[in-house]
């Protein structure tokens, strides 16, 4: 280990988050009630010729809402300022293999993260690893910034989600 801050950028790729964006959960719902009624009545006496009529109508309306909004922010999403140029290249030759379009095909048509694994493993034998190995190899060799205007960083940066998603579940 080093105290020059250049030559340690050169030993591995320091975790700088550029940008995170937080959100917060927000839940509202909406009450409608109502309720109508009628009554007709009538009374006919012979006798005395009297003859005598009520009617009534009714509607009761009520409304509400609540919302309620949690204090407590969670990061959605991130950008790196630096990025492995090694795990870089790693990552872009597993989306040239399939491995990211497979693990998507799997997500959409099978129900069992268990199943998915299974999948994963037979198919992509030395490629699923854990979460802790994937950061790992995010913050080893040499290091390269981050360029958001750039389709294939993107890429890369959408694919290592994948890949800590899929690692995550390696272990569970």
């Amino acid at each position: 280990m080093t105290d020059d801050p250049v030559e340690a950028v050169e030993q591995g790729v320091p975790w700088i988050i550029l940008e995170a964006w937080y959100a917060s959960q927000k839940t509202s719902f909406r009450t409608d009630q109502q309720l109508d009624g009628s009554l007709e009545a009538s009374l006919t006496e012979k006798i005395q010729g009297i003859s005598a009529g009520v009617r009534a109508a009714f509607r009761r309306e009520a409304h509400g809402t609540a919302i309620m909004v949690t204090s407590e922010r969670f990061p959605v999403a991130w950008r790196p300022a630096l990025i492995s140029v090694e795990h870089y290249e790693k990552v872009k030759g597993l989306r040239e293999r399939g491995y990211f379009k497979q693990f998507l095909a799997y997500v959409h048509a099978i129900d069992s993260g268990q199943e998915i694994l299974n999948q994963l493993r037979k198919d992509f034998p030395k490629d699923l690893v854990s979460a802790d190995k994937v950061a790992k190899e995010m913050g080893e060799g040499k290091a390269m910034p981050f360029q958001p205007e750039d389709k294939d960083h993107l890429d890369y940066l959408e694919d290592t989600d994948y890949l800590l998603a899929s690692g995550l579940e390696y272990y569970w």
